[in-house]
């Protein structure tokens, strides 16, 4: 005699990696799910908000733990494609310094394409009236990739400084 209980989950649509198509992400998320071992169906009940995700489970063969392993694995491979930021460990404590380390990058993004520009509009400028030949053109340019590398490369230095060593500074 096989029992069946039923666990629901919230399901965000539309799904990461399916798009707007609604009845595509439904199919993906049936067949995902679905083709588990110990899950007897899946379906979706679309007129709950949020979309919950019904699964028919045999509690013999699966327990209620591995149901929601099995759906947050599921999910893991879409939500590292489509993430802004993916922590690759369940250690909380590194995300300051993530967030510092992409405020770093963002800076040096913005410096270094205030360089660029602003070599290449005096470049132009020099160009336009004479005062600078082709040579010195490039001299003045390739200079000035070299600064945006090296200004780039203060990136590898980047350290997360502790609260005092931040009330030192």
């Amino acid at each position: 005699m096989k029992t069946e209980e039923t666990l629901e989950l919230e399901v965000p649509m539309p799904l990461p990696g399916v798009g707007d198509d609604r009845d595509a992400c439904i199919e993906r998320l049936e067949e995902a799910m679905g083709s588990r071992k110990g899950i007897l169906r899946a379906h979706l009940e679309l007129e709950k908000s949020p979309v919950v995700l019904c699964l028919h489970y045999d509690p013999m063969a699966v327990s209620v733990e591995d149901l929601q392993r099995m759906a947050g694995r599921a999910g893991t491979d879409v939500a590292l494609e489509t993430a802004d930021v993916a922590l690759m460990a369940d250690d909380l404590s590194r995300l300051p310094f993530s967030v510092g380390l992409g405020r770093a990058t963002r800076g040096i993004i913005r410096q270094n394409l205030a360089i660029s520009f602003g070599v290449i509009a005096v470049l132009i400028v020099l160009a336009l009236s004479g005062l600078a030949g082709i040579g010195v053109a490039i001299v003045f340019h390739e200079g000035s990739t070299l600064v945006v590398v090296l200004n780039a490369l203060r990136l590898l230095a980047y350290r997360e400084w502790s609260l005092q060593e931040r009330i030192l500074r």
